[in-house]
């Protein structure tokens, strides 16, 4: 089975696959093509990684309508607390979807996660990452929306 096909049985939609699939092609993010990262793997090693990589954690500055930062809330602040301070978002419903932002060399990586922190023994895992070269940050602003 393709990885296109596995993330349309996912439930990833097509335009979000063909961004996905793009993004690795894009000429001003070739230094970033080979990503620590794979489908399933837990967050906290896709993390050790992209530091070991020089990727920088984005610190979120993406607020809800009332002003308060969404990394202040549900799931998001368990994910600061637990030291992920590249949290954008996460659903705090169903399977628990998470977004984290990192920055390398002009480089911007989105990496989506599905699931949640349980007594530190239970980490989110990856279920998709999405390239934007190019961008000044992915911390104040959803690039990838």
């Amino acid at each position: 089975m393709t990885v296109a096909a596995k993330l349309l049985a996912f439930g990833v939609g097509a335009l979000t696959i063909v961004t996905m699939l793009t993004a690795g092609l894009d000429a001003e993010a070739a230094p970033t093509r080979r990503l620590p990262l794979a489908e399933g793997q837990t967050y906290q090693i896709a993390r050790e990684r992209l530091l070991s990589q020089g990727w920088k954690p984005q610190v979120s500055s993406l607020r809800y309508a009332t002003g308060e930062l969404k990394r202040d809330f549900g799931d998001a602040a368990i994910m600061v607390s637990a030291g992920y301070i590249e949290i954008l978002d996460c659903s705090g419903t169903g399977t628990n979807i998470c977004e984290f932002g990192w920055r390398k060399e002009g480089t911007c990586l989105l990496v989506v996660t599905r699931g949640e922190i349980v007594a530190h023994s239970h980490f989110p895992t990856v279920s998709q990452w999405r390239l934007k070269a190019g961008c000044a940050s992915v911390a104040s602003e959803s690039m990838f929306r």
